[in-house]
């Protein structure tokens, strides 16, 4: 058994599969332009700048539909403890607004009548407002904030150098791995095809 070729065809392998999936992935990103190539008639540009528009809506609909919605980032935005500090501060400024515009000769006790039934009117029209009218109020926001278009608008208007330095931020380790195991495939395949060269 020639050990020699075993090697050579694992180590032709070994490159053939890593350079394989090594091309693969760069090929996802680049060319970043269209480029023609004469003698086969065929025009060759990377994956994701070729189909952006499609990987930006399809992102855009997931996004919009499974993973955040207006709603989501409102809710988090006002939560219970948000809407109670607000009503304290909506207290608070009432209560300075209110002493300050009541003339000072009315008597202290009227004054503080006043203040606190103009409070309490207040904040029963706050809190009506937050449980009948704020459902309106969302549609209305759902209806101007597009979140499809704006993950959509966000993906086309990057550069595609900068998309592709993103994607291999996020998923760099990945794309490594998935070159190495090309190159540990080809490896093996190298050395099954160079020990049955040599049995046959």
């Amino acid at each position: 058994m020639d050990i020699l070729n075993i090697i050579i065809s694992s180590i032709v392998g070994m490159v053939i599969g890593w350079f394989t999936n090594y091309l693969a992935i760069i090929m996802l990103f680049r060319p970043y332009e269209p480029v023609r190539i004469p003698v086969f008639n065929i025009e060759v540009q990377g994956l994701i700048p070729k189909r952006r528009d499609d990987i930006s809506s399809s992102l855009g609909d997931i996004i919009a539909k499974e993973l955040i919605s207006v709603d989501d980032i409102v809710k988090n935005i006002m939560g219970d403890d948000d809407k109670n500090k607000m009503m304290a501060a909506i207290d608070n400024k009432l209560d300075g607004v209110i002493r300050k515009k009541i003339p000072s000769y009315i008597p202290g006790m009227f004054r503080d009548k006043i203040t606190n039934y103009i409070k309490k009117a207040a904040e029963e029209e706050v809190i009506k407002f937050m449980k009948n009218d704020s459902g309106r109020v969302m549609d209305e926001l759902n209806q101007r904030m597009n979140i499809k278009q704006i993950v959509e608008d966000k993906i086309n208007g990057f550069d595609v150098a900068k998309l592709e330095k993103l994607v291999m931020y996020a998923a760099g380790k990945e794309l490594k791995a998935i070159e190495i195991v090309g190159g540990v495939l080809g490896l093996v395949i190298g050395l099954a095809e160079g020990v049955l060269v040599q049995v046959i």
